[in-house]
């Protein structure tokens, strides 16, 4: 098993980043937080000519077709930069569509998905807790399909989305349907953030129709839990190696008492944890893609695990980052509360690191 990259990922890395460095600058993510629009619609695009909403959506329906070891490393990049795009949302309702979809639902909202013309979000939860049965939103059947009535919370980019899926309640299990979001009583509510880079907004189903060629099927929930797990661990990994390297420089150059601040253990033990936590976040988000890609029987666990550890890294580099850089790392004009912010906010995203603790014990049990 060999998890060296290959030339072709390499390069991939490389030109997300040049192309990150160059139109997602602090000053870029800042007037985004600052914004009252949803998110950056420029920046969307010109990510979207780059293919990267369709980089693991089939040729068949207009995507790149490449897999989740490539999507990990746009998502690392991603978390460098701060990106205050739509991408995890629209990526995990293309993937919903994939896995439980028919070809007519395929083809109707997969290529717009990938050509980032429509914009996607999940909605999942509603305030009562992160686990399926939690779901309360009812489905009931009609002549035409079915009816959805119910209101979800803390979705992602809900008030940018053209497209949503949705969890709900049936007669003896949990459904999933696709509903446009121009659809009769859909509408949307803002809802206050920490992290205003990634938005969320509360969705309202007032008796809402939805045919019956827009319910998918299969496992969805899991299926999207593993892979947003996934996404969000390598996220999580760039937040927390770009917040090792700002401090490792900041280390090496402010001084105190004529010598560099890194010189003094304080500071010296702190990094040297942080490329502890981080060097081992990284192997766990590429063994966790390998197991997606392969479509592997240790995907969950592995994924569950790389969200939990590289929280756990981005919470240490953002935190004694900010610690290690004193009075200028608490201010607002320093980049450091910003990755703090995104990194909280990644933490508890889809499932918190406590649920997924609980979930890898009961699976090790088995």
């Amino acid at each position: 098993m060999d998890f060296a990259l290959t030339q072709d990922q390499e390069t991939l890395r490389s030109s997300v980043r040049d192309f990150l460095q160059k139109e997602c600058a602090s000053t870029v993510v800042r007037r985004a937080c600052d914004s009252d629009q949803p998110y950056d619609v420029e920046l969307w695009r010109k990510a979207a000519d780059l293919g990267w909403p369709g980089l693991c959506i089939p040729e068949e329906y207009g995507g790149v077709g490449l897999g989740w070891t490539e999507t990990a490393l746009l998502a690392e990049e991603m978390g460098r930069a701060l990106f205050p795009g739509p991408y995890l949302s629209t990526l995990l309702s293309a993937t919903a569509i994939l896995a439980g979809g028919n070809e007519e639902t395929k083809q109707r909202y997969l290529p717009k998905l990938a050509d980032g013309s429509f914009i996607g979000a999940v909605a999942l939860f509603e305030g009562r807790g992160d686990r399926p049965e939690d779901i309360r939103l009812k489905a009931r059947p009609s002549d035409d399909g079915y009816v959805l009535d119910g209101v979800k919370l803390f979705v992602t980019d809900g008030t940018a989305a053209d497209v949503i899926v949705v969890a709900a309640a049936g007669e003896n299990s949990l459904q999933y349907f696709v509903v446009d979001s121009t659809d009769r009583g859909v509408s949307t509510e803002a809802l206050p953030v920490v992290d205003r880079t990634r938005r969320q907004a509360a969705i309202s189903f007032a008796e809402v129709q939805v045919p019956s060629s827009n319910m998918l099927d299969g496992q969805i929930f899991e299926f999207l839990r593993d892979r947003a797990a996934l996404f969000i661990a390598a996220e999580q990994t760039g937040i927390a190696r770009r917040c090792m390297e700002m401090s490792v420089e900041y280390a090496k150059t402010r001084q105190q008492f004529g010598k560099p601040i890194g010189v003094y253990q304080a500071v010296s033990h702190k990094l040297a944890d942080m490329y502890m936590l981080v060097e081992h976040a990284t192997s766990l988000v590429l063994f966790a893609a390998w197991a997606a890609d392969e479509d592997n029987q240790t995907c969950s666990l592995a994924a569950w695990r790389a969200k939990v550890w590289a929280s756990r890294a981005a919470k240490a580099a953002t935190g004694d980052g900010i610690q290690i850089h004193g009075g200028i790392g608490f201010t607002w004009e320093h980049d450091l509360h910003l990755y703090f912010k995104r990194a909280k906010a990644n933490e508890v995203l889809i499932s918190d690191s406590l649920a997924l603790k609980e979930l890898i014990a009961d699976r090790l049990e088995d």
